[in-house]
């Protein structure tokens, strides 16, 4: 029998989140004004077809423009067939301003209102076929450019959230898979399944896996969560048997620290690999970065942050909790960076969030001892800011909040950089390179765990 895992998000109900205000400034180019929209909802459709070797993308995105201008989102595959409410349009492409990444547009300039974008493009990154068997899944990475849903289908930029939902087919074979996934299973044959993904899902959220029934080993447990819930977890994977043991006692930590478990449910992909990533309510994994990963399910997918000037919150703590929650007396020159200062259209985490940032946050935390520690306030933070998007200013300003000090100093000379922008006043925030990280995979890796 084959099994669909569907696991449904707590609270997966829309929430009345203002993504647009977390957006990068609208921009002029060339004579024309490039807008960031608001997705409402998306249907995809994907068509596996193992003889074709294709898997080719039927997508339905409903948005709303608040000002006449041309629209931004993104796809890395080429799109085509694309319609706009009925009339066929072109898209083009543009470079973001300050930076090296690329976006896409609407070539046509629209009026202020909503509209229905259809469009088709064909997947061939991270599938694979043979033996009469496709293996496939959406990998994504906060350390490369481009590397979240845009780079399978249309997407929107990780600060929007909206309504997702995906029929899968897969066609010409006759053999049976499994999709694991972290979004609710409508319908569900043996080549035929239809997922709704809760409404507060951004870019970075979805985990999707597809392979051969049979696969892999799977281990099912329950947890029982401080909030009277039963959490069931599966893990699945080659080292299933390494990292099941170990769920219970990490959930126990975290929920100590931060509160009820955010999700109804984890779904754990124990690959080979030593690095991961994290997902909403599921991730992808070895065992050095287990507890990493399920530490970010409370920061980085449950309260995410809105583009790459935050992704620097959610890495230095989890970084701060792979350290042992240490303080830090005092900072120095070489904790001052720009983490938070990057150009506006910043799609990828700095680095320095890893070492620099872990420690800026534990010097935090020395400064709050005598009021509760820092763990306070981020299972405070936490409690406003579940399935929300959040930037670097909103974090500091309800730090500020909560302390009642003042922190806008720290966070001038260490996050912000500005005395670093100061004395280096042609430095261009701009895209970072490629990096490696605790999230990180080589190209044979991510193949290597389909």
């Amino acid at each position: 029998m084959k099994w669909i895992i569907c696991f449904l998000l707590a609270f997966s109900g829309s929430l009345a989140a203002d993504t647009l205000a977390y957006a990068p400034p609208d921009f002029e180019k060339d004579g024309k004004t490039y807008r960031f929209v608001d997705f409402e909802k998306a249907y995809y459709s994907l068509d596996v077809n193992y003889s074709g070797r294709s898997v080719l993308v039927n997508s339905q995105v409903h948005f709303t423009l608040a000002k006449d201008g041309y629209v931004i989102f993104d796809s890395v595959p080429n799109l085509f067939d694309v319609y706009l409410n009925g009339k066929q349009v072109e898209i083009g492409d543009l470079y973001l301003p300050e930076t090296y990444s690329p976006a896409r547009y609407i070539q046509q300039k629209l009026k202020a209102g909503s509209y229905v974008m259809i469009s088709k493009n064909y997947i061939n990154d991270y599938v694979t076929y043979e033996d009469r068997r496709v293996r496939m899944a959406f990998w994504m990475s906060d350390l490369r450019d481009r590397n979240f849903l845009e780079q399978y289908m249309p997407s929107n930029f990780d600060y929007d959230q909206y309504q997702m939902d995906f029929h899968v087919s897969i066609q010409e074979t006759d053999r049976p898979h499994v999709l694991m996934h972290n979004c609710a299973a409508i319908e569900e044959t043996k080549f035929s399944m239809q997922l709704e993904c809760p409404s507060h899902y951004n870019s970075s959220s979805l985990f999707f896996h597809l392979f051969e029934e049979g696969r892999f080993v799977e281990k099912l447990g329950s947890y029982p969560s401080i909030d009277g819930r039963s959490i069931p977890y599966r893990v699945y994977g080659e080292t299933a048997d390494r990292l099941f043991p170990r769920i219970d006692g990490l959930l126990k930590e975290l929920e100590g620290d931060y509160g009820a478990w955010p999700y109804d449910s984890l779904l754990v992909y124990a690959n080979t690999s030593s690095g991961g990533m994290e997902y909403a309510a599921a991730t992808s994994t070895g065992a050095r970065a287990l507890g990493h990963e399920l530490h970010h399910a409370y920061f980085a997918r449950s309260a995410h942050p809105a583009g790459g000037n935050a992704g620097w919150v959610d890495e230095a703590l989890a970084s701060w909790r792979d350290g042992g929650y240490k303080v830090k007396t005092s900072l120095g020159p070489w904790h001052e960076t720009e983490m938070a200062s990057h150009s506006p259209y910043t799609r990828v985490t700095d680095m320095k969030a890893y070492t620099q940032g872990a420690q800026i946050i534990a010097h935090i935390d020395y400064l709050v001892q005598d009021v509760g520690g820092l763990k306070d306030f981020l299972k405070h933070f936490h409690a406003i800011s579940a399935y929300l998007p959040f930037d670097t200013e909103s974090f500091k300003l309800a730090l500020e909040q909560y302390y009642e000090m003042d922190f806008a100093q720290l966070f001038d000379t260490y996050v912000y950089g500005k005395r670093i922008l100061e004395s280096e006043p042609n430095l261009q925030p701009m895209h970072l390179p490629e990096q490696k990280g605790m999230h990180d995979f080589t190209e044979e890796e991510l193949y290597e765990i389909l």
